[in-house]
């Protein structure tokens, strides 16, 4: 499967592509589409940006993002700003990145 294109590299490993979005969704607001694992292609507006998510969203733990996207194995765990809710998909699923 070919990567997203996002720096005109195309062969990033899982772990780089994670790291990539990770570093892009802490810096703000970051919009993927990925393929849902039941085929569907989603369109999700997200960030980790902790001055983005509502207060009350914030995660319960001390080390915030770390413990959430840590405890979801191969999975992201982002904030939806468009419904205002934790979302989580597979990086290796993801075939675009838009920074907005």
């Amino acid at each position: 499967m070919t990567k997203p294109n996002l720096t005109g590299e195309t062969d990033k490993t899982a772990e780089e592509m994670r790291d990539l979005l990770l570093g892009q969704m802490r810096l703000g607001e970051t919009t993927v589409v990925f393929t849902k694992m039941n085929g569907e292609e989603r369109t999700l507006r997200g960030t980790l940006n902790m001055n983005d998510i509502p207060v009350d969203q914030h995660p319960n733990s001390g080390d915030g993002v770390e413990k959430q996207t840590k405890e979801k194995g191969d999975f992201l765990a982002v904030f939806d700003l468009d419904i205002k809710e934790w979302r989580s998909f597979k990086p290796s699923r993801v075939t675009q990145i838009k920074l907005t």
